[in-house]
This record gives C-alpha cells, structure tokens and sequence, in this order.
C-alpha cells in the first residue's frame, strides 16, 4: 500500500524551488543537507510546509548594502584575525550560512527566529586562536541586528572563534546550530 503523504510534507524539488525564489544566484550543491536538517527537527515538516505556502515578496538586494558606518567589533581576547566573507540562506525560522576564511569553508544550518531579507552576503573578519581549530564540527550561535552579523563557534563549550560582519541580508534575531569547518 502507498504512503500517503501528509499535508506538512514538502518534496526536495518544492524545497528548492522555494529557496531559489527566495535567493539569488546559484543553488549551493550541498542543498540536500539544509533540507534533511530542516526534516529533522522537530517542528521542520510543518515550519517548512508554512513557508512553501506563503508566498514571498522578492527582495531587491542590489538596493540593501550594508551600512558602511556599523560600528567596528573588536573580538577581545583571540590572538589571530584574517578576512573572511560568507553567504546566508535565511528562511525565517532556519539558515544556512557558509563562511570562507583561511582556504576553508564552515558550512552552518541553524534554527531559529531571524526575520530578514532572503538572502545576503557576509563581509568581515574572522577572529581565532589556532587555525588548527578551524576543523570538523562545531557548535555555532547567531546573533544579529540590521546590518550587523555575528556567529560565535565552540567546541566542547569553548569559545575558539567568532565572525563579525556586516549582512547584506538584514537578518536580525537569535539562532543556534551546528557548523562543520572543511
């Protein structure tokens, strides 16, 4: 006998669709892990089935840059800082972010209420102790306000490196997740 599908249940293909129309550029290749992450928490079917059906206003991000006068975030207490950029999927209640810094990316998914356009872009600085800490998985925590992007990294509860930016994509709230550097 057939499965029958459930009211909350949204394909892969229906996934994608949402995503592009909600970001512009590429799909990322490793789209499938956002999905099964979404999937797999415990209010993802139906939080993902609510934002399918609602339909989105396209943002223009060419007119939504960053603002050139955030105020400068010192990261006290990390020896080492580099440039780093990175990209955000933002669906309202989950995100996808990667940062790139060092030849390595950080692939993040996190849940969590953070209203704001789309999509975006991250520019910033990445402030960290060890590089050799920039590997394998990781806790992440999210926070941000208009312009202003912060993700805080830690293994076993500590602290090894934070990303302060600005967003091109206003994403403003609280989140939390999980991060795998590579």
């Amino acid at each position: 006998m057939a499965a029958v599908a459930q009211p909350n249940d949204v394909s892969f293909e229906t996934f994608k669709k949402l995503v592009a129309s909600q970001n512009g550029g590429q799909l990322p290749s490793d789209l499938d892990s956002f999905y099964k992450y979404i999937l797999a928490e415990p209010d993802g079917p139906s939080d993902l089935a609510s934002l399918a059906a609602t339909t989105a206003t396209k943002a223009d991000i060419t007119s939504n840059t960053a603002d050139a006068a955030a105020p400068e975030v010192k990261a006290a207490g990390f020896r080492n800082e580099t440039s780093a950029n990175g990209s955000v999927i933002n669906l309202w209640v989950y995100q996808r972010v990667y940062v790139n810094a060092l030849g390595k990316t950080c692939t993040i998914n996190m849940g969590g209420v953070t209203p704001g356009f789309p999509g975006g872009a991250t520019f910033g600085t990445l402030y960290y102790d060890d590089a050799s800490d920039l590997s394998g998985d990781c806790d992440v925590v999210f926070t941000g306000f208009i312009s202003y992007f912060a993700l805080y990294f830690r293994k076993n509860n500590n602290l090894f490196a934070t990303y302060q930016s600005g967003n091109v994509g206003w994403a403003t709230g609280v989140a939390g997740g999980t991060g795998n550097w590579a």
